[in-house]
């Protein structure tokens, strides 16, 4: 017998997608002070949604990365000041 060896899709796909954990490291992320780009590349659109989604940010179907980023930072930026 051969055990198929699984993909990393099949690792990925087994993992639960906490967004919790993913504003925490955007925030954390935020307070050292990366800009719009680097806060983008540390996301992928799936968890950013889930991001602005915790922010209660209503998030269009055609919104970019940089633009939630930017709508998300918006939100932190006053508790900051």
């Amino acid at each position: 017998d051969r055990l198929r060896s699984r993909g990393l899709g099949d690792v990925y796909k087994r993992q639960k997608y906490n967004p919790e954990e993913d504003k925490a490291k955007f925030i954390d992320l935020f307070n050292q002070g990366l800009d719009i780009k680097k806060l983008s590349n540390n996301f992928n659109l799936t968890q950013l949604k889930g991001i602005a989604e915790l922010f209660e940010i209503e998030v269009e179907e055609d919104d970019t990365k940089a633009s939630i980023v930017e709508a998300i930072v918006g939100e932190l930026a006053p508790a900051n000041e």
